[in-house]
């Protein structure tokens, strides 16, 4: 714990903006190079991260020290799932807020190591908005337990102040289903069952149809795609009308892709005629 600690000192915030040293791109090269990682992808990656904003890169070398040791069930080191996700979150969703790109980057660390990630040293290194983020992406645990309920109810309070922590789930959700072959067979159905009755909803509530239909695609040949109802659409019902129109904003888009966008949101927030009848 200690080592880790000393890899990943950086220049605390005092006040205004904060002044993080510049990194190597060279060193983040050597650090993510691995033998399962083809060059090709092993490249295509590093022209990813060259043009990440310098807070994001910052951020990226935090996460790689949280994560050195840790690898995927396909074998890739896992700040290679990071990368992805914040690569989605870019190139899927474009979004250019270095804020929530620093997020995306920071996003699993908290929950991995809460000892040397807890929000005050993430506060500390990298501004709350990033932290507050990276706090409402993470898990409620105890002895090992994941408390659902508890980890959906922060995460859509969080989301009422920072809509971006959405974006980043629904990309962190897109990568593991894009991956859940690698899952063990009853793993994967409860990945599967949770994309259905949490993932594909909200993607469905901020109108993100394409998205919608690439996770039906991917659960079908394990689960029946019927939603099964729960707490978790009351919540959506609830977050819906304060964050549609702010991830809008995050979003950027072509002006009539955003309004289509805001449209499918606006039509599934609207009662149906039989619901009224």
């Amino acid at each position: 714990m200690l080592d880790v600690v000393a890899e990943i000192q950086t220049t605390p915030a005092t006040s205004g903006e904060i002044d993080l040293p510049s990194v190597s791109l060279t060193k983040i090269k050597e650090d993510i190079s691995h033998s399962s990682v083809s060059p090709e992808k092993t490249e295509e990656m590093m022209s990813f991260i060259a043009e990440l904003p310098p807070k994001a890169q910052r951020a990226l070398e935090f996460s790689i020290n949280i994560h050195k040791n840790d690898f995927r069930k396909t074998g890739e080191p896992y700040i290679y799932h990071v990368l992805e996700v914040t690569k989605l979150v870019k190139e899927r969703f474009n979004v250019d807020d270095e804020e929530v790109l620093t997020a995306a980057l920071l996003h699993d660390t908290m929950e991995d190591n809460p000892l040397v990630a807890n929000k005050h040293r993430l506060a500390q290194h990298f501004g709350p908005r990033a932290a507050r983020m990276v706090d409402g992406l993470s898990k409620f645990k105890f002895d090992g337990i994941v408390y659902d309920e508890a980890t959906h109810s922060h995460l859509f309070t969080m989301a009422l102040a920072e809509p971006g922590i959405l974006l980043i789930k629904l990309a962190d959700r897109l990568h593991n289903m894009q991956t859940v072959d690698g899952l063990k067979p009853a793993k994967r159905v409860e990945n599967c069952e949770e994309t259905r009755d949490f993932y594909i909803p909200l993607a469905k509530k901020l109108g993100f149809d394409s998205l919608v239909a690439e996770y039906e695609n991917l659960i079908k040949p394990y689960v029946d795609l019927a939603h099964k109802p729960s707490y978790i659409d009351k919540w959506l019902d609830a977050i819906h009308p304060h964050v549609r129109h702010r991830i809008a904003d995050l979003i950027t888009k072509r002006e009539s892709e955003v309004v289509d966008m805001q449209t499918n949101a606006l039509r599934r927030s609207q009662p149906r005629l039989s619901d009224t009848l």
